[in-house]
């Protein structure tokens, strides 16, 4: 009898199904383009990728990450709007005369309009290493085009999640259990644009599909954070070193180094979607790491 997979959970999904049992995707019959008849574990090709279809370990987690971040570039082009933004703002700072200190109107109006930018950004990030995963087409236009008509949730989801971040990184300095805090909303942007779940439902998914990993996510993303900063650091020395025949060119150098960031960031939502999806599969009834299921 030949077996049928979600792709999007990699989950068994029966012939008469038209829902996938696991993960709610749909539809998932073996008739539509997306079925699979591959079993987990096997790989999913697409844009001379192979995507995994088990629970990852640490390790692969982030060298699946870095085999779809070295295969699509455009991962890396898409994320340039925010650091081009950050550029072009650090250029109109250094042509104000000296402000007395303390936030001014210009600082506060840069400061939206950047989060703006980068909001929408992450979004379509997102939606692109989604689609680099699955093994689909990577659209950036369309990408950018669906994170924007999701503007203001988006917004507010990434500035609850770096105000989370900041509050449970402090709290693990004097009680390393408070890392769940900022875990536990770790996958806001990822269940808004993959699952399509808003306000109690994405935060009850969000806790619900870590629940039980939080010292292993708080690992991935650490090890993802050094991974980017080292590559950060690597570029920013080039950029200073190829700079310094010319003399004093702090300023082009600080641009530079802004545009650099695209690097960083655009490894870094790669990591996360990788992570979710090997989450999300961890979940499955299915998978053989033993992990309870949640139902959509």
């Amino acid at each position: 009898m030949q077996q049928f997979f979600c792709p999007r959970c990699h989950g068994e999904v029966e012939k008469s199904n038209t829902f996938c049992p696991h993960c709610g995707y749909g539809p998932a019959r073996p008739s539509q383009a997306s079925a699979s008849t591959s079993p987990p574990g096997s790989g999913m090709k697409g844009n001379g990728v192979t995507g995994p279809r088990y629970a990852l370990d640490v390790k692969g987690i982030l060298l699946t990450s870095l085999r779809l971040y070295r295969t699509h570039a455009l991962l890396l082009g898409s994320a340039l709007p925010a650091p081009l933004t950050l550029a072009i703002l650090a250029v109109i700072f250094e042509g104000q005369p000296s402000q007395p200190s303390g936030p001014t109107l210009l600082t506060l109006v840069s400061f939206i309009v950047w989060w703006s930018v980068y909001s929408v950004q992450a979004g379509a990030l997102t939606l692109l290493a989604s689609q680099a995963y699955l093994g689909g087409p990577v659209d950036p236009f369309q990408a950018y085009a669906d994170a924007a008509s999701r503007f203001w949730a988006l917004l507010l989801t990434t500035l609850g999640y770096f105000a989370a971040g900041g509050l449970g990184i402090t709290l693990v300095l004097t009680a390393p259990f408070a890392v769940w805090f900022w875990i536990s909303s770790a996958f806001h942007k990822e269940i808004l644009l993959i699952e399509g779940k808003r306000g109690f439902d994405r935060n009850s998914w969000s806790y619900r599909i870590v629940q039980g990993y939080w010292w292993r996510i708080f690992g991935v993303f650490l090890s993802a954070a050094l991974l980017a900063a080292y590559a950060f650091l690597i570029l920013a020395v080039l950029i200073v070193i190829l700079t310094l025949p010319f003399g004093d060119q702090t300023g082009l150098e600080v641009i530079l180094c802004c545009v650099c960031l695209a690097v960083p960031m655009s490894f870094v939502a790669v990591v996360k979607v990788v992570l979710y999806y090997d989450l999300r599969l961890r979940r499955a009834s299915p998978n053989p790491m033993g992990a309870n299921p949640i139902t959509p």
